[in-house]
């Protein structure tokens, strides 16, 4: 490694460590927004109550039973050691991210110390993963993490770790259940595959249990259609709800309704394309959640954190631009919904989330949605350009022409 390099290096190293130390800082001075204080009431409920009466008594707590089960002894440490729960709930999202750190300089580190570090720092500094982490209030970064390295297992060969790596993700939130087709798909071996399917299944018990045992946990959790607002097709559908209203309507109702199978099918497109390619499934993975976000039928701000680690991992171009673009929508979310004083803001800080993102936002939004776009459509483009696929297009348009000839 020459002089510069060694700088570059050095300097990638710094920015990383100011990305944590930014962290820190941020979980210090904040509260966090609406979901913070949610989760502060379902810890305390499942406290008095028990977690299974908190499925019956509060229809919107929506998420997996051992998150709301790592809320309660979360608040119970914080009232023993007098510490506020906040804190203590901001440290496993913060801990998933110096996960991810590590696993993106393993993944790097064969090819340079320099491209670790690069992948290390714009990780680090990205605002979308700092802010959803250090302030939210909510396990989304945690799960994205997860999704990465149930990814790396699975690019390892090493199909049963894989599998449970993917539970974990869906026991923090069941929106890595989209990648489940793909992850499969990209399997060739039929064993590795079972293996795979019995690390989901045996990782998954705790929602199996949480079906059986409260009605209300399917509709709760895996029903679940976050809000319509300023994201994708229903910012779309929101800025022409005056001048298309039967558009508005199609978006805002069937689609909300039928989105989901949707986004599976086109998942599954990307899957085979990927499977004829030999895709692995870090790209795959990158893939299935940008396409969960940018199809998604309701939106949350904490949303923008899950394709954060995969596309860090799979292309450090767009990786830059959703951060560029990303995270100036996320930090202007936040900043527009601060809770405020006279003068000049009120400490700590924490936002309230009760209205839509307003429409000068949401145009920034539109074009952090397109970056999505643009990521997608380019690995379609590479897919139909592999040799790999034309062969098989030819194999298969040869096959039909056969096949027609003897018909006749």
């Amino acid at each position: 490694m020459g002089r510069g390099e060694q700088l570059a290096y050095q300097a990638l190293i710094a920015v990383g460590v100011a990305g944590i130390l930014v962290r820190l800082v941020v979980i210090a001075i904040s509260n966090g927004s609406n979901d913070m204080r949610t989760w502060t009431s379902f810890a305390a409920h499942i406290n008095a109550q028990g977690l299974w009466q908190t499925y019956r008594d509060i229809h919107y707590f929506n998420h997996p039973p051992l998150m709301g089960l790592l809320a309660a002894w979360l608040m119970k440490l914080s009232i023993w050691l007098h510490v506020p729960f906040p804190f203590f709930w901001k440290l496993p999202p913060l801990v998933a991210d110096l996960c991810a750190l590590r696993l993106l300089w393993g993944y790097f580190r064969p090819q340079s110390k320099l491209c670790a570090a690069a992948s290390v720092a714009l990780f680090s500094i990205n605002p979308i993963s700092i802010t959803i982490t250090a302030f939210h209030g909510n396990t989304d970064s945690i799960c994205a993490v997860l999704c990465l390295y149930a990814a790396i297992l699975h690019r390892r060969e090493l199909p049963l770790f894989a599998g449970l790596a993917l539970a974990a993700a869906i026991n923090v939130k069941v929106f890595p259940l989209v990648m489940l087709p793909g992850f499969l798909l990209l399997y060739r071996n039929p064993w590795a595959a079972i293996r795979f399917l019995m690390g989901i299944g045996f990782g998954c018990l705790p929602l199996v249990v949480g079906c059986l045992v409260v009605p209300e946990f399917y509709g709760n959790t895996i029903r679940y259609n976050s809000q319509i607002d300023r994201w994708g097709l229903n910012a779309w559908a929101l800025y022409a709800e005056r001048v298309y209203p039967y558009f508005f309507s199609l978006i805002t109702e069937k689609y909300r309704e039928n989105g989901r199978f949707i986004i599976l099918g086109v998942i599954t497109i990307f899957a085979l394309l990927g499977r004829s390619v030999r895709w692995d499934a870090l790209r795959l993975g990158a893939i299935s959640l940008s396409v969960l976000l940018f199809l998604a039928p309701g939106f949350g701000v904490q949303y923008m954190v899950w394709p954060v680690p995969l596309l860090a991992a799979v292309s450090l171009q767009y990786s830059v631009k959703w951060a560029i673009f990303g995270g100036s929508f996320t930090v202007l979310i936040y900043q527009s919904f601060l809770v405020k004083n006279y003068w000049p803001l009120r400490w700590p800080l924490r936002t309230e989330h009760n209205s839509y993102i307003n429409e000068a936002v949401g145009l920034l939004g539109l074009c952090a949605w397109a970056v999505l776009g643009f990521f997608l459509y380019s690995q379609f483009i590479l897919a139909l350009k592999d040799p790999e696929f034309q062969r098989l297009c030819r194999r298969a348009g040869k096959k039909l022409a056969a096949v027609l000839r003897l018909s006749e």
